[in-house]
C-alpha cells in the first residue's frame, strides 16, 4: 500500500533489537520504545511524524528533556536514542519545532559513553573521560568542548561488614574480605539467605572530585537483586535494574564517607536451603510427565495437621512455606548479594549554550 513504517531503526544492526508501540491523543503522538538487548544501544530511531520537538519521558524517574540529537526529513523524524540495557522511554511529540535548531552531530570519540543533555533550553555535555569535544547544530552552529581534569574512578575497596537479619539462618554479622557471592561462602546460613543484608564500608572523596560541572556517581557494579543505598547516613535512592549507578553529588563530602548498601536478593534460595532438611508437608509427586528431570514445581496436596492446629512445625531447620513447592534439594542457589566491583565515579557535566 506504500505506507511509511510507523517506525523504523535506521541500523541494519538493530532493527531487531527494539520494541515500540504508538498512540495518538488530540494533540500529540506519542510512542513507547523499547531497548530488548541486555547492553546499551544507541540508535537512530525513525518515526513517522514531523514538525514537532520530540520530548524524552522516563518513566522510572519521572524526569522530561528534549531530544538532543534529531532531525525532521521526508516527513519523518529521526531521533538518536541512547538507551542502557533493556531501558525503555516515551518519545513524544506535541511541541511544533519551528525556530528550533537541534544538534546535528557529536564527536565523542575520547569517551564512547559521553552524552549530550538538553534541559530548560540549555545544551549539557556528560563525560566520563578527559578528552575534547566537538558538536555542531542544523543551522552549522559549532561548539567545542574540553574536559580535563576528571579523576580516575577509586574502587571502594577492603573489607565489608555484612549485617544479617535475625532468625532467618544466617549469622548476626560477618566480615566480607572481598566481594563474593552469598552461595560462595562457607557458611550455610549465608549460602541459602533470602531477605535482605546491609554493606557498610568507608570510601575517601579527594577535593578534585568534587566542585562546578562535576558529579559524583556511585557504580556498584553487578548486584543480586536489588540495593538500597545510604551515605553519611542519608538515603539516597533504591536501584533495582542494570546499570546499578546512581548520582551521589548532594551527599559525600571531601575526606571520609560511609556507606550502607541494603541488598535484596529473591527466595529461591532460602527455599532450596528448607528442601535440605526432613518434609513436612505432602506435596504431588515431583515429576513432570513422569519424567523427574522436568520436575517444575508441584502442589500441596493438603494443608499439614501442625498447619491447622497452630503447632511448631515437625522440621525445625525451614523458614519458608509454601503451597506449591517450586524447588528440589538438588537445585543449584542463584547468585545473591552485592558482587561489585564498587566504584566512585566523576562525571563532567559542562553547559554548551
Amino acid at each position: 500500500m506504500r505506507i511509511d513504517k510507523d517506525f523504523d531503526v535506521k541500523e541494519t544492526i538493530g532493527k531487531d533489537d527494539v520494541a515500540w508501540i504508538h498512540r495518538r491523543t488530540s494533540d500529540a503522538d506519542i510512542y513507547f520504545v523499547s531497548n530488548q538487548k541486555n547492553q546499551q544501544v544507541n540508535y537512530n530511531c525513525i518515526f513517522r511524524t514531523e514538525g514537532k520537538i520530540p520530548e524524552l519521558w522516563n518513566a522510572e524517574t519521572a524526569a522530561t528533556s528534549d531530544a538532543a540529537i534529531w532531525k525532521n526529513e521526508n516527513k519523518r523524524t529521526t531521533v538518536l536514542l541512547n538507551l542502557k540495557p533493556l531501558e525503555s522511554v516515551f518519545v513524544v511529540f506535541r511541541r511544533p519545532s519551528k525556530n528550533s535548531d537541534p544538534v546535528a552531530s557529536f564527536n565523542a570519540k575520547a569517551d564512547s559513553s559521553a552524552f549530550l543533555e538538553a534541559a530548560g533550553g540549555h545544551l549539557y555535555l556528560h563525560a566520563r573521560k578527559n578528552g575534547d569535544f566537538e558538536i555542531a547544530t542544523r543551522s552549522n552552529k559549532k561548539y567545542t568542548s574540553k574536559v580535563t581534569n576528571l579523576p580516575q574512578p577509586i574502587e571502594v575497596a577492603g573489607s565489608w561488614t555484612v549485617s544479617f537479619p535475625p532468625n532467618w539462618g544466617a549469622p548476626s554479622k560477618i566480615e566480607f574480605p572481598k566481594l563474593i557471592s552469598w552461595t560462595e561462602h562457607s557458611d550455610k546460613g549465608v549460602n541459602y539467605f533470602s531477605g535482605t543484608a546491609t554493606y557498610s564500608n568507608t570510601f575517601h572523596i579527594p577535593a578534585e572530585m568534587v566542585g562546578e560541572n562535576k558529579l559524583v556517581k556511585l557504580d556498584l557494579g553487578e548486584v543480586k537483586n536489588f540495593a538500597g543505598i545510604s551515605i553519611n547516613s542519608k538515603e539516597v535512592g533504591l536501584l533495582w535494574k542494570t546499570p546499578f549507578v546512581i548520582d551521589i553529588t548532594n551527599y559525600v563530602v571531601v575526606g571520609e564517607n560511609h556507606i550502607d548498601i541494603k541488598i535484596t536478593n529473591t527466595w529461591a534460595n532460602r527455599m532450596i536451603g528448607d528442601e535440605q532438611e526432613p518434609p513436612d508437608v505432602d506435596y504431588q509427586k515431583s515429576t513432570y510427565k513422569g519424567v523427574p528431570e522436568l520436575y517444575n514445581g508441584v502442589s500441596m496436596l493438603k494443608f499439614p495437621e501442625w498447619f491447622i492446629n497452630g503447632e511448631q512445625r515437625p522440621s525445625k531447620g525451614r523458614y519458608t512455606f509454601s503451597t506449591y513447592n517450586n524447588y528440589r534439594k538438588e537445585n543449584i542457589p542463584l547468585p545473591s548479594g552485592l558482587l561489585g566491583p564498587v566504584r566512585i565515579v566523576n562525571e563532567a557535566r559542562i553547559e554548551i549554550y
